[in-house]
C-alpha cells in the first residue's frame, strides 16, 4: 500500500529522545521514548511491502535557524582565518604559522558530520585561494577532502575524550602537508622530502598540535551552543 506521510517536525538524531503523542489514535502511539516523530506516527501500523514516502514541509522559522547556523559557521572560520594571518603571523616560530583553518574543518568535521566538514572546508578554502593567490581550486580541493573524511568519526566522538580529536587533527595536518608537498614541490621536480618534512612539515605539525589543546577547547563551546540552539528551534 503507498502511503504518504506530511510532517513539519526535521528528523534529527540531535535531538534529545522523547515520546510523541498522537492524538485521536493512541493505538499508533509509541510508548518509549525516540527521536524522530515520523517514526512514532507509523511504528505500529505499518505493512510488509508499504511504500511510504516522507514530505517534510519547511517553515519561516526553520529557514531562519538554517540561516543564522550558516551565518555562525562563516563568522567562526573568518575569525579562524584572521587570527592564522594576523595573530599567529607575529609569533611564528622560524617562519612557521600553525594551520587553525585545518584544525576548524577537521573539528566541525568529527563534531557534525560530513556535509559540515566539506562546507567549512570550502569556505576555508576559498579565503586561503582568494587571499594567498593560489591556483583557485587548490586549497579548496584539499580543505573540502579533509572535512569529509573527518566527518566519517562523528558517531565516535565524545567531546570529553580528547585524544580522537587530537589524533584526527593531527592525521589532518599530516594529510594536508603531504598534499601541499606533492602538488607544490613533487609535481615541479623538487624530490627533496627530507629537508621540506624536517624544516616545514614537522614544525608546522608540532605548533599546530599546541595550539590545538587550548582551541579546542573553545571549538567544543561553540559546537554546544550550537546544538542547544538547534534543540530549542526543532
Amino acid at each position: 500500500m503507498k502511503k504518504i506521510v506530511i510532517s513539519t517536525v526535521p528528523s534529527d538524531d540531535r535531538l534529545a529522545k522523547r515520546i510523541y503523542p498522537v492524538d485521536g489514535n493512541a493505538s499508533i502511539q509509541v510508548q518509549e521514548p525516540i527521536y524522530f516523530a515520523i517514526n512514532s506516527a507509523l511504528a505500529n501500523n505499518l505493512q510488509k511491502d508499504d511504500d511510504v514516502k516522507v514530505i517534510l514541509l519547511g517553515t519561516t522559522r526553520e529557514n531562519d535557524f538554517v540561516n543564522k547556523n550558516i551565518t555562525n559557521a562563516f563568522l567562526t572560520i573568518y575569525l579562524c582565518f584572521i587570527l592564522q594571518c594576523s595573530v599567529f603571523n607575529h609569533i611564528s616560530l622560524g617562519g612557521i604559522v600553525p594551520n587553525i583553518l585545518i584544525i576548524i574543518t577537521a573539528s566541525f568535521g568529527f563534531m557534525r558530520g560530513q556535509n559540515t566538514g566539506m562546507a567549512v572546508g570550502l569556505v576555508a578554502g576559498l579565503f586561503i585561494d582568494i587571499f594567498f593567490g593560489s591556483p583557485f581550486g587548490f586549497m579548496v580541493l584539499i580543505y573540502t577532502i579533509i572535512g569529509y573524511l573527518n566527518g566519517f568519526f562523528k558517531n565516535i566522538f565524545y567531546p570529553e575524550d580528547i585524544k580522537l580529536p587530537m589524533i584526527l587533527i593531527t592525521v589532518s595536518e599530516l594529510v594536508y602537508c603531504i598534499l601541499y608537498y606533492i602538488f607544490k614541490f613533487l609535481l615541479r621536480g623538487r624530490l627533496n622530502i627530507g629537508y621540506y618534512f624536517v624544516h616545514i612539515m614537522l614544525p608546522e605539525i608540532v605548533y599546530t598540535i599546541i595550539i590545538t589543546l587550548p582551541l579546542y577547547l573553545i571549538i567544543v563551546w561553540i559546537n554546544e551552543h550550537l546544538e542547544a540552539y538547534e534543540r530549542r528551534n526543532s
